[in-house]
């Protein structure tokens, strides 16, 4: 029974646990205006992808502009992903989707099309030459015509 006898409720206690009440009541409504403003900015990335790729993409509600290089695209995400941007059904919508087409073996189904009659055959296409795309690639989308 050590240590029982000593405790004492006092008007300094109560007040901690009123202060400590309050503390956890701020860091929960911080919580909660967080989570508000990241729906906030979910719903704007999708008016921005919007108004370059034009509406009814569905792709849109599940993948907001996840990328760095989406954002600077000004062409639907089937250009380089295939797939069909414009289905609700999950399944059809990811019929022959290319889930990573900067990967090699992708490369002329998606860059090709439009990097190859640019830049040449000797294009590096290593993780060096994706970084710089990434980086550099909004400034090249506004000279380049992409539908072909």
């Amino acid at each position: 029974m050590m240590g029982f006898r000593n405790i004492s409720f006092s008007k300094k206690s109560s007040h901690t646990t009123f202060q400590t009440f309050f503390f956890i009541l701020f860091l929960l409504a911080l919580c909660f205006i967080e989570s508000c403003s990241k729906s906030g900015s979910r719903d704007a990335k999708i008016k921005n992808a919007e108004k370059l790729w034009g509406e009814g993409i569905e792709c849109l509600k599940c993948h907001p502009a996840q990328h760095p290089i989406a954002l600077g695209h000004t062409y639907p995400c089937d250009t380089c992903h295939h797939g069909n941007p414009w289905s609700k059904n999950k399944e059809e919508a990811h019929y022959q989707l290319i889930r990573a087409p900067q990967n090699p073996e992708y490369i002329s189904m998606s860059c090709d099309k439009c990097h190859r009659r640019i830049l040449g055959s000797d294009v590096p296409y290593n993780a060096d030459f994706i970084k710089d795309t990434i980086v550099n690639h909004k400034k090249e989308l506004q000279e380049l015509d992409w539908r072909e």
